[in-house]
């Protein structure tokens, strides 16, 4: 990992539009960091997404390492996993350290209700 606490595997997935909070706050440019490992089938039927409530990592192999591997409860010889980072959370998406419009950080003007809206 980086000092930041990025592993230098995480990817980004960039929104190609705005996206809009319950709050009514609107995020001009969103991206989300993620991490796969394992293959997905021909079939798409062996896809896990791995979410952590504690924290906003997508390192899962990190974080769940005794259910992760060759295996174990999530093995990417079998599954294909998807882990991502979450929004406004400090290990790659966007959130309060991203640079704004104004090319300076959201810092505290990010919004608070991170709830999108359809």
């Amino acid at each position: 990992m980086t000092a930041l606490g990025v592993s230098p595997r995480t990817r980004r997935l960039t929104l190609d539009r705005p996206l809009s909070l319950e709050s009514g706050e609107v995020l001009p440019r969103v991206s989300i960091a993620y991490r796969t490992w394992g293959e997905l089938s021909p079939q798409a039927d062996n896809a896990v997404i791995v979410c952590h409530a504690l924290t906003g990592s997508a390192d899962a192999d990190e974080w769940w390492g005794p259910l992760f591997g060759t295996g174990h409860s999530v093995d990417p010889g079998r599954h294909f996993v998807v882990c991502s980072n979450v929004l406004g959370g400090c290990y790659g998406s966007t959130g309060p350290l991203t640079l704004a419009a104004d090319g300076l950080p959201w810092g505290d003007a990010f919004p608070a209700s991170l709830f999108a809206t359809r």
